[in-house]
């Protein structure tokens, strides 16, 4: 069996990675910035001591023209400044790269400088200067070297040097406080992750445990979580769902109860009829009466088992339509001509206003069904007259069915259950021919209902859209 990860695990890992990546790249940039700035650093100590070591030894203002015993006097000052100065300082000869004076271990007067000066020595300048990290003796150290720039000091070159290992134990110290920081941080991280991760999985498991009781069917209505985010309104999403599979299902119970009722009603009388044949009981003219009742049964039977194999096609089945453009006032027409018999049977007249040209896109068979439909349906409701209109609004066909009858006895119960499956008015047949309409205006893209006209008699309103 696989193992899976929970989604707190998931966050607590995401947020160390977030938190590994950041500190390492800021680690790193932080490290290299600090290093460079304490190199520049000691750099510019470097140039400090070197001033104040020329302003040292420069006691006197020589020239070109200075004697043999000055000369002297100043090659002194310059073995006394490198013996007492705590700073590292070589003196080279521009001439011969040999030592003239140094106070750096290992090094002696008279041997050859390991550093090559000719950078700032060809040129014949006294402002160049070297700054570069170099091995003197058996050690690494940074370096400012310049030329001397006093006249009595002409062709020397003055070396300071400080040890490159203080520049690395600041640094080691700092990748230590670096480490510090990346393990304290983790704490945090860790800490923080924890929270932030129950706070964000305790809603997800409050939902899964809402979704294992609605596959139990269990439809009591879940309580709403309350983060103020996405998952708020998945919540009440998933509520609003619940809230319809239980009307659903409740529906499918309704189904069933119903669809039982009205189909025991024919086989009882079938079956007490057929029996009562077989045995004897009815014979002569009520046998033929019962045989007659049967024949009845069976056909009322059968246009209802075929009407819920419709209906359950038009639901089930978006394949089953197949869309064309049709002309409405076309179909109206064609429609009133296929209840114009009905209709004269019961005395009513059916009228159509608005005959316009209006396109749309629906498959023409069901829509004549539904046309004939609530036809029927109007003119077993109706006293005298039927009005059939039609008119274009917003880009949508609104069709207009109203019978001159009763209406609605209950406007509010009639108008929420008309079209569901099995319920029938004072003079409804099967009670399958509404939910058949709603099925097909459904799939065809509009709406469709129900009310009590102002002037008297119910009024059923289809919304079609219209081609453009």
């Amino acid at each position: 069996m696989t193992r899976r990860s929970s989604i707190r695990q998931k966050l607590i890992l995401s947020y160390l990675l977030i938190a590994l990546v950041a500190l390492s790249v800021g680690g790193v940039l932080f490290y290299a910035l600090v290093k460079q700035a304490i190199t520049d650093q000691a750099f510019h100590t470097l140039e400090y001591e070197a001033s104040t070591f020329l302003n040292t030894i420069d006691l006197t203002s020589g020239n070109d023209d200075q004697s043999q015993l000055a000369k002297k006097a100043s090659r002194l000052r310059i073995q006394f400044a490198t013996r007492t100065m705590s700073l590292a300082v070589v003196i080279v000869n521009q001439n011969t790269g040999r030592v003239e004076a140094t106070n750096v271990e290992g090094l002696q007067v008279g041997d050859n400088f390991p550093v090559s000066l000719s950078s700032i020595d060809n040129d014949g300048t006294n402002d160049d200067t070297l700054q570069a990290v170099k091995e003197v003796g058996n050690n690494q150290y940074l370096i400012h070297a310049m030329n001397m720039p006093q006249a009595q000091y002409k062709g020397l070159d003055a070396v300071f040097l400080t040890p490159l290992e203080n520049v690395q134990l600041v640094t080691t110290d700092l990748i230590q406080s670096l480490v510090k920081g990346f393990l304290i941080t983790s704490v945090v991280v860790i800490l923080l992750g924890l929270w932030l991760s129950r706070s964000l999985s305790k809603p997800i498991r409050m939902l899964q445990a809402q979704m294992s009781r609605l596959a139990k069917r269990d439809f009591s209505p879940p309580p709403i979580v309350q983060t103020g985010d996405e998952l708020e309104e998945v919540s009440r999403t998933f509520a609003s769902m619940v809230e319809e599979l239980k009307r659903y299902d409740q529906g499918q119970r309704r189904f069933l109860q119903n669809a039982s009722h009205e189909l025991k009603t024919p086989l009882m009388a079938i079956q007490g009829y057929a029996e009562g044949i077989k045995d004897g009981i009815f014979s002569g003219d009520e046998a033929a009466s019962g045989l007659e009742v049967i024949s009845q049964e069976a056909v009322r039977l059968k246009k209802l088992v075929d009407e819920l194999i419709y209906l359950s096609k038009l639901e089930t089945l978006e394949d089953s339509f197949k869309r064309e453009e049709v002309e409405f006032t076309e179909l109206v027409e064609d429609s009133v001509t296929r209840v114009k018999t009905l209709a004269m049977q019961k005395g009513i007249e059916i009228e159509v206003r608005g005959r316009g040209e209006y396109l749309v896109d629906v498959d023409g068979d069901k829509m004549m069904q539904t046309m004939i439909n609530l036809l029927s349906n109007g003119v077993r409701h109706a006293k005298s007259h039927l009005v059939v209109s039609l008119r274009a609004e917003d880009g949508h066909l609104l069709l207009s069915i109203r019978d001159d009858g009763e209406g609605f006895a209950n406007p509010d119960q009639d108008q929420q259950q008309i079209f569901a499956r099995f319920y029938k008015g004072d003079k409804g047949d099967t009670g399958l021919g509404l939910a058949i309409v709603k099925a097909i205006v459904d799939q065809s893209g509009g709406t469709i209902t129900a009310r009590n006209h102002e002037r008297g008699g119910a009024e059923f309103i289809v919304r079609l859209p219209m081609k453009k």
